[in-house]
């Protein structure tokens, strides 16, 4: 395969990783506005079949993505780090400016400027020095300073930092979700497995911005999900529910 074949296939994997992990970040924002409205209203402060469900659906959820992530012969995002460490001048500054450019300053202005204030920068458009200094400025940040392309050690170690994030969440999803083993394992935290997902997405949202050549943000900087009003009165009915049958298990 060529660089531009390469660059292809990793900017399709990373679409489909994307989206995958888009998934579970979204997952984990409504679980814990669930679990704020739980906390802020004691009237909810109950035992709920719901709220176990909700954990225990949510964890496993998650904890199954981080896996599938970590898989080496799928579509993951450890096997797109691995193959843009073994060939890391595919993404190459040059490449990322003219993507960066291509997106940023349309034909039309492209068209005016030329027409305006060829070669330079001027009063009424800016020139392509411009958007140029943008790009490599941009580049910079994203994978290093003055770097001709990605810096295939820089990659290897994110990578390792990745899977001793995920190692513990990836052993419980296969000995407890996937499979059933006499051999019990250590039950990752809340805490450990949201740190896991903030990880994956960091890396994603930074490899989208470099192949891409357009700026990513969190999915939950774009969410506006309140969960109120029908929500909680459902939860408030679960909870007078499992009173009444306590009360009549009680009585009985």
């Amino acid at each position: 395969m060529t660089d531009d074949e390469h660059f292809g296939e990793w900017d399709l994997w990373l679409d489909r990783v994307r989206k995958d992990i888009e998934n579970v970040v979204i997952g984990r924002h409504v679980y814990e506005e669930v679990e704020a409205l739980v906390r802020e209203n004691p009237s909810l402060h109950q035992p709920s079949s719901f709220y176990d469900l909700m954990t225990t659906t949510f964890s496993a959820w998650a904890a199954m993505a981080v896996r599938r992530q970590m898989e080496a012969d799928s579509v993951s995002l450890a096997r797109l780090l691995a193959a843009i460490e073994k060939r890391p001048k595919v993404i190459s500054r040059k490449r990322f400016v003219s993507i960066y450019i291509a997106k940023i300053r349309p034909a039309s202005m492209v068209q005016a400027a030329e027409e305006l204030v060829p070669r330079a920068s001027g009063a009424y458009l800016p020139g392509p020095e411009f958007f140029e200094d943008i790009a490599n400025r941009t580049f910079d940040k994203y994978v290093a300073a003055d770097a001709e392309h990605v810096v295939g050690s820089l990659v290897n170690a994110e990578r390792r930092s990745l899977w001793e994030k995920a190692e513990k969440v990836q052993a419980f999803a296969s000995k407890r979700i996937a499979h059933l083993v006499e051999q019990p394992t250590e039950i990752p935290t809340m805490d450990e497995l949201g740190e896991c997902v903030d990880a994956f997405e960091n890396t994603v949202l930074r490899y989208f911005n470099v192949i891409s050549g357009v700026r990513a943000v969190s999915t939950t900087s774009n969410l506006a999900i309140r969960l109120e009003g029908y929500l909680q009165n459902a939860l408030v009915a679960e909870c007078q529910l499992g009173r009444s049958r306590c009360s009549h298990k009680t009585q009985g």
